[in-house]
């Protein structure tokens, strides 16, 4: 029997017995079935650490939605949070630091996205929506002085796709159903009167991607980007007869890839009547583009182009956009001929690298190196690449006022909550613009120590170890928790979060000591680093042989012991944690594992047409049944003899039935396991807008404090 039919046949009949119970409520006893009632009622901690959890988890995150105002002095921003619906929107004065609140209420049903400057004086929002009577379109207004909101008629004829910086244009897709309409037809309209529009298609079968306009709106870029012919989640999974799987895989050369075939980036200047240039990445050296800009005066475009992966064991490269390789930058004149091209380690990860012109002859990068984001500003004609970002952290939401040599961002780190920072690049003179979460800095109290791990190999890593006041360092001997990012091709991100999945200011405030180390398969080490989990079959290994030797090391130096070690994640950080006490059991004394893939074959199948296949390349379920179950934590559950803690969401698209079963064999043996449901909750515990769930999270960072401090003596 194989693999597959193993296992189905396992979950079924063990299905047949349990779910049913489950339905009927009654619940085997290591299965909690959570909703918000009971995870509000049913605290585990004391009331003043259940206040303090929602204070660390209730912090505010600005949100900017707009570029600053062409006098250099304004930008709208949002006040978003944990459990706010409809975040409160304000005009921030980038020189005084003053705010001027905007009418929420005036926007209705629409939600506000992004914003744009018709002048100085107006900002303007062209907001579109599907609802249960059709699309619902509307233009809105509003005052820089007041506040105040206006709503005007818009009847754009198709789906708005970009927006002119000062909303004088705007780019829409009149043929969105590519299967009817193999040639996307795009335009670009009036947004006074729709009159005369430019109109131009995309190649067949491919699918708007970006859209770049000089500041009057004069001149536009589009790029494409393939049409996938595979949902990307929710039950439909890798498929032999799919390209993105085929690609994934390495089994497409470059000259067939239908990623190359459909990259294009065309140009027009709407001022003589939309004539066009094309640029096709078929023709170039192997990359596809990713992003585009124009220069301040109109005469430079700069395009992003992303470089395929090929791991080891790969026949030919990998071009879906999570596996990049790295990215590299091509400044072209209005012909399209290429002028200068920037390639540098600095600003070369594949994932979380963006530009944009502050001046004819600069650019400012906003790049993942390491954990960290920095500031790099590019001198076209010296070629100078100049970091500008002295603290170590995530600057996020960069936006550039040419006029005034003035930056705005959101700043924030493992130990910095978000604020937002107005900055003069030309001196480098840093000044703060809020402190909305200013009491977060009396109650949140932890240290942070970079820590390098050399494996046997001679290869390093760099990571860092978040620990409670008062700790020493090096550590002794301190109950020591061990995080993993999910993904997992997701960056790891020196970033202030207290969600249950990214625990940052959460667990070293309430004793422990948190270790994030990037291991392999992230982005930001350089390429080697990120391929080295994919390659051959190193998946569901390496990185969980590089973690063990480190904590090993931990141990001979007396910085922990492994009573005192847990290991923790969400999603693949969950299944990490999962193979983590199977392969080690003696190193790890707790373990929770949150919204868990436990079985690779399953996803293969039923999750994402690319994520496992890349990770396994030509191998499948189907004829690698070995490989897949030795890396699959649901074929192992008699190994784990370490204390579990698991949850999930009741509509995770991962299956539950997997994680019952599990649950269940484990329990059967006398180990400590605990697994809860959360009552119409997604992955990562999110509700059906994605946002995280306050009651969950709280209850969950509860449940997850309470198991560590029970288990890690």
């Amino acid at each position: 029997m194989t693999h597959l039919k193993k296992i189905i046949l396992a979950i079924a009949v063990f299905g047949f017995c349990t779910i049913p119970r489950l339905a009927r409520g009654e619940t085997p006893s290591p299965i909690q079935v959570i909703d918000r009632e009971r995870a509000t009622q049913n605290t585990v901690l004391s009331p003043e650490e259940v206040e303090k959890i929602a204070r660390l988890q209730g912090f505010v995150q600005p949100v900017v939605m707009s570029e600053i105002s062409p006098d250099g002095t304004t930008v709208i921003f949002r006040k978003s949070g944990l459990g706010v619906d409809k975040p409160p929107l304000f005009l921030l004065n980038i020189e005084k630091g003053t705010t001027v609140e905007i009418d929420r209420e005036a926007f209705g049903e629409f939600e506000p996205r992004q914003f744009y400057w018709r002048d100085r004086n107006t900002a303007i929002a062209p907001l579109s929506q599907v609802t249960p009577q059709g699309r619902k379109q509307a233009l809105f207004r509003v005052n820089r002085q007041t506040g105040e909101v206006t709503q005007h008629p818009l009847n754009l004829p198709g789906i708005l796709r970009s927006v002119a910086p000062n909303g004088s244009r705007v780019l829409v897709e009149l043929t969105p159903d590519v299967a009817k309409f193999p040639f996307p037809e795009m335009a670009v309209y009036h947004l006074q009167d729709n009159q005369d529009p430019i109109r131009f298609t995309l190649p067949s079968h491919s699918t708007f991607l970006d859209a770049a306009w000089t500041p009057l709106g004069d001149q536009l870029a589009v790029i494409s980007f393939v049409e996938p012919d595979r949902p990307p989640v929710n039950g439909i999974g890798a498929n032999p007869a799919s390209f993105i799987t085929r690609d994934a895989q390495g089994l497409i050369p470059p000259s067939e890839s239908p990623f190359v075939e459909k990259s294009v980036l065309l140009t027009f200047d709407l001022t003589q009547g939309g004539r066009g240039r094309l640029l096709e990445a078929k023709r170039g050296d192997g990359g596809i583009f990713s992003s585009i800009t124009w220069s301040p005066d109109g005469k430079l475009l700069m395009a992003g182009l992303r470089y395929p992966s090929q791991p080891a064991g790969r026949d030919y490269p990998v071009y879906y956009p999570l596996v990049g390789e790295r990215t590299t930058f091509r400044f072209y004149n209005t012909q399209l001929e290429e002028l200068y091209r920037l390639e540098s380690p600095q600003v070369a990860s594949a994932m979380g690298t963006t530009g944009e012109f502050i001046s004819p002859g600069e650019v400012l990068f906003t790049a993942q190196v390491g954990m960290n984001s920095h500031l790099y500003l590019y001198d076209l004609i010296s070629q100078d690449l100049q970091n500008l970002s002295d603290w170590p952290g995530t600057y996020a939401e960069v936006q550039v006022s040419p006029e005034t040599s003035q930056l705005l961002f959101r700043y924030s780190s493992f130990v910095d909550p978000p604020e937002l920072y107005r900055m003069d690049w030309r001196t480098g003179d840093t000044t703060p613009l809020s402190q909305f979460n200013e009491s977060l800095a009396t109650l949140s109290q932890f240290y942070v120590d970079p820590v390098t791990f050399e494996s046997e190999e001679g290869e390093q890593f760099q990571g860092v170890l978040l620990q409670p006041p008062d700790s020493e360092f090096p550590p002794q001997d301190v109950p020591l928790v061990v995080w993993q990012e999910g993904g997992p091709f997701a960056t790891m991100k020196n970033q202030w979060l207290t969600t249950v999945e990214s625990p940052f200011g959460l667990l070293p405030n309430f004793g422990f000591a948190l270790l994030v180390m990037p291991l392999y398969g992230r982005h930001g080490f350089g390429a080697n680093r990120f391929l080295e989990l994919y390659s051959d079959r190193n998946f569901g290994t390496v990185d969980i042989e590089a973690m063990a030797e480190l904590l090993e090391d931990a141990v001979e130096l007396g910085y922990t012991s492994p009573d005192h070690i847990g290991v923790m994640g969400c999603s693949y950080g969950g299944y990490f944690a999962h193979q983590s006490i199977i392969r080690y059991p003696e190193l790890y004394a707790a373990a929770n594992a949150q919204c868990s893939i436990l079985d690779w074959g399953l996803d293969w199948l039923n999750t994402h047409p690319a994520r496992t296949p890349f990770a396994y390349g030509s191998l499948t379920p189907f004829n690698g049944e070995k490989e897949f179950q030795q890396d699959s934590p649901l074929y192992q559950y008699e190994q784990v003899t370490t204390p579990l803690l698991m949850f999930k969401g009741s509509e995770d698209f991962l299956p539950l039935e997997p994680d019952q079963f599990y649950v269940n064999m484990i329990a059967e043996q006398g180990v400590p396991v605990r697994f809860l449901e959360f009552t119409d909750a997604g992955h990562g515990l999110v509700d059906e807008q994605g946002k995280a769930i306050p009651e969950y999270q709280n209850y969950a960072a509860q449940v997850v404090i309470d198991w560590f401090r029970q288990y890690l003596k």
